[in-house]
């Protein structure tokens, strides 16, 4: 047999998922979802959705925050995929650079030297352009700028000489 779920009111979506945001950050657009998923009409969505943005259970430019801080420093991301990631969940451009602003330009180039030297131990590679070019996929991978990349590139051991025969 086979139970069915009812519909939530609209005083009991609030109460999950204000009691959700409570515990983390979600965006607008997962809230949303979540409530479509429930089988609630769009205008009860849109009434929620009100409700917790007024209380402040919902905030798109602390979600943003959060999302980056969380995902440079526990993830290891980098400014790029951080911004397609926030840029999928529907946050606006502005709110995206002004938390990208936040992480500091220091903290992330060592970041990015750090995550390549790690990668460089593990790598196998013929030679240095090989090796150049398995890291520079691997740092675009993970979100950050080409031009940063080669930059850390030239900072590293054994990625600069390109005076070996390729075979």
């Amino acid at each position: 047999m086979q139970k069915i779920k009812k519909t939530p009111t609209q005083q009991e979506a609030y109460t999950k998922l204000s009691a959700r945001c409570a515990l983390a950050e979600i965006s607008p657009q997962d809230a949303i979802h979540k409530m479509s998923t429930w089988g609630m009409a769009d205008q009860e969505i849109s009434v929620v959705m009100k409700q917790l943005m007024k209380e402040d259970f919902i905030n798109e430019k602390r979600y943003a925050q959060a999302f980056t801080h969380d995902k440079f420093e526990f993830s290891g991301w980098g400014r790029q995929k951080i911004a397609i990631s926030l840029k999928q969940k529907g946050i606006s451009n502005t709110l995206i650079q002004e938390a990208l602003k936040e992480i500091p330009p220091a903290t992330y180039n060592h970041l990015l030297f750090q995550l390549l030297s790690e990668k460089a131990r593990n790598v196998q590679a013929k030679s240095s352009y090989e090796m150049r070019g398995k890291l520079l996929r691997f740092g675009l991978s993970r979100g950050f700028e080409q031009d940063l990349i080669f930059k850390m590139l030239d900072k590293l051991p054994n990625t600069q000489d390109f005076d070996e025969t390729l075979s």
